[in-house]
């Protein structure tokens, strides 16, 4: 867990799938994500994400939460092969907190965690 000023970044837990498929079900959201982050996201997706992301010891996707509520997901995809020391970092947020600086302080923290966590020395967003 790392306590931010504006949030907290924590791997994800069952309960937080009502408030990770309604912050996260929004097209502005989706259309600057990969095309595997669908729209609508429903709470099968939130259910299948959390599955995915559950219970890891260094966990390479986070929730941003804001009040113990899931309003955004930062992460990191640990390349193979002569780019195992690259990292692509990916992030959204929910529409009602932008603005806030909470992103900014998110990936701030995110890269500390890379480089510390995973031995990477390159973090990039595509």
């Amino acid at each position: 867990m790392i306590r931010l000023s504006k949030s907290t970044l924590r791997g994800f837990k069952f309960g937080d799938e009502t408030s990770l498929q309604r912050n996260a079900n929004n097209p502005l959201i989706s259309q600057n994500l990969r095309d595997s982050f669908p729209y609508p996201f429903g709470l099968d997706d939130a259910l299948s994400w959390i599955s995915m992301n559950y219970d890891q010891q260094n966990p390479v996707n986070l929730a941003i939460t804001v009040n113990d509520e899931v309003v955004g997901g930062i992460g990191l995809v640990i390349q193979k092969d002569i780019y195992r020391f690259n990292a692509e970092m990916g992030y959204w947020l929910a529409e009602p907190y932008w603005h806030r600086g909470i992103m900014t302080e998110a990936i701030v923290a995110m890269v500390q965690y890379g480089f510390n966590s995973f031995g990477v020395t390159r973090i990039y967003a595509g």
